[in-house]
């Protein structure tokens, strides 16, 4: 747990499917970047959804190339104030 100010923060993971049916995840970042850079960034990543499909790339490879390519550049402050 996480204490931000008096409130403390509690983080939920929906592995089953109980709490959402939605991959949040993605929305998340799409609110944390903005819908501009997030889709331009997922954009980019057409080279490596074709290298997964023809290639054998790894998914979990591209994933986090994705990951970083949208979190750069975000500010701590930034990301408490999306995820609070």
């Amino acid at each position: 747990m996480i204490m931000n100010s008096n409130k403390p923060v509690i983080a939920v993971y929906d592995f089953d499917g109980t709490i959402t049916d939605r991959h949040t995840f993605w929305r998340f970042l799409r609110e944390l970047t903005g819908p501009f850079k997030f889709w331009y960034i997922v954009i980019t990543m057409i080279p490596w959804i074709f290298g997964i499909y023809y290639r054998g790339t790894s998914i979990m490879d591209a994933r986090e190339v994705l990951i970083r390519r949208l979190l750069k550049g975000t500010t701590k402050k930034r990301f408490y104030e999306v995820s609070n």
